[in-house]
């Protein structure tokens, strides 16, 4: 049973992040912090330049509504990108129990039965117990190794995951009421 450290390494170490996540995120960071510098600085976003494009002309309603939409839009993207590489992930987490149990559960069977044997004068050992028990033995090193890696892992996922919605959901909160406010004008 052949024990593979990077292979076992990457599928219990490196995050499945796509680069459609990557897009989505940055992008919906980027329209939530745009929409919240215009808010913060006091600058209305129909007087600011878009793409080289100058939208000073026209009426703020418009433009928060299409800014609205973006950063709707991105949120969507960024959330169903994230869903489909958690999917991923979770197929990869299955593949590394599918290739470490089967390790464990050997090493199990192979201790019960020299145990059993024990009191056995010809002291039998399967010839393959020495090669599982290492396997064994480097996963669990190997784990716990990797386990503060494990942990600084998790925090920038849940970073990656939870700082753009909250910039977004805030920015839907500007947004609205800059609707709001221009819409009584």
């Amino acid at each position: 049973m052949p024990y593979d450290k990077k292979q076992f390494l990457d599928l219990l170490l490196q995050e499945h992040k796509s680069e459609e996540t990557r897009k989505a995120r940055r992008n919906l960071s980027t329209i939530s912090f745009v929409i919240f510098a215009t808010w913060w600085l006091n600058i209305g976003l129909a007087n600011i330049k878009f793409l080289g494009i100058d939208i000073s002309g026209t009426t703020e309603l418009p433009v928060l509504m299409l800014a609205a939409t973006l950063l709707i839009y991105w949120a969507v993207m960024f959330f169903l990108a994230w869903k489909h590489d958690r999917e991923i992930q979770r197929e990869r987490a299955l593949l590394l129990d599918e290739q470490v149990k089967p390790l464990i559960a050997r090493l199990d069977v192979l201790q019960r039965d020299m145990e059993a044997r024990k009191n056995n004068p010809t002291n039998w050992t399967s010839p393959d117990y020495p090669e599982v028990k290492a396997a064994v033995e480097a996963y669990k090193a190997q784990q716990e190794r990797t386990k503060q890696a494990s942990l600084f892992g998790s925090l920038i996922k849940h970073l990656e995951f939870y700082v753009p919605l909250l910039l977004s959901g805030g920015a839907a909160i500007v947004l609205t009421c800059g609707v709001i406010q221009a819409a009584r004008c």
